[in-house]
């Protein structure tokens, strides 16, 4: 008889740690942190190109020209390095936002995606190209506001969006710059939030940003019971230079500045967008 007690509680305690095992197994998952390369879902690079040179217009019924004598080409001279008004085109970041939706009758039927990037990377061409784990995807401007350097890109695919944030965010918290630095490939830093400022509606931050990070997203760590996931806090605008003491678009450093969430919201819902 003590035998097969002994039995039974040997069977009880092992069930029981084995329940205890899938537990914390299951529930030990949900409590770790997302990895960062899911923040790379909803972000893309945005290429913009300057308008084309206007052509000279000829009269319908004008004769054709004889073409003048040909004149000995002057000497080369070195190429000058172009300034930022006169490069053609650019590069920045953005970040899937939200969609909208195309009606067939009286249902619904193509969904469209929403991208929401800084005003200042794109040209005035109301058309750009849109880089999305480089597939080339042809996008459209539909909302621009020069002031708080916001604007909106249609593409005709739908891709995985980001979840915002409009709460406050703790000052020390930790932060994720998503973006194409130089327009080349993704990369994503690390820093800490410094100063939140709604008075100008921008929050100071620690991590990296360079040219091409503009308009991509600023991300922190959010925790609901067990499960954490990446919110989407602010919008890349600038960066600060000790030198000039100024906030500049172009110069690298390692303290940045972003659109804030109250800004951003008030420029979804202005242009009617669904998040």
């Amino acid at each position: 008889m003590k035998l097969h007690d002994a039995t039974r509680d040997l069977v009880i305690i092992g069930t029981a740690i084995a329940v205890l095992g899938m537990v914390i197994y299951v529930f030990g998952g949900f409590m770790l942190p997302p990895e960062p390369s899911t923040l790379i879902e909803s972000s893309v690079k945005i290429v913009s190109h300057d308008p084309p040179p206007p052509k000279p217009e000829t009269p319908p019924d004008s004769p054709a020209m004889p073409a003048p004598p040909a004149v000995p080409a002057p000497p080369s001279l070195p190429e000058q390095p172009k300034t930022g008004a006169e490069k053609s085109g650019g590069s920045g970041s953005g970040t899937v936002v939200g969609y909208t939706s195309y009606y067939i009758g009286d249902s619904p039927g193509v969904r469209h995606s929403i991208i929401l990037t800084a005003e200042h990377v794109l040209s005035e061409l109301p058309t750009v190209d849109v880089y999305w784990k480089g597939h080339k995807i042809p996008g459209r401007v539909v909302a621009r506001d020069h002031e708080i350097d916001l604007a909106l890109i249609e593409v005709p695919v739908v891709l995985p969006k980001a979840e915002m944030y409009f709460g406050d965010v703790d000052l020390g918290a930790a932060q994720w710059v998503v973006g194409y630095p130089f327009g080349t490939g993704i990369s994503i830093t690390y820093g800490f939030v410094s100063t939140m400022d709604r008075t100008i509606a921008l929050q100071q931050g620690s991590a990296a940003v360079w040219p091409g990070n503009s308009g991509g997203g600023l991300f922190v760590l959010k925790w609901h019971l067990w499960h954490s996931r990446f919110v989407l806090v602010g919008v890349v605008d600038a960066v600060y230079t000790a030198r000039t003491g100024v906030m500049q678009r172009t110069i690298v450093n390692t303290i940045s500045y972003s659109v804030s969430m109250d800004k951003v919201k008030k420029f979804l819902v202005d242009n009617h967008v669904s998040f």
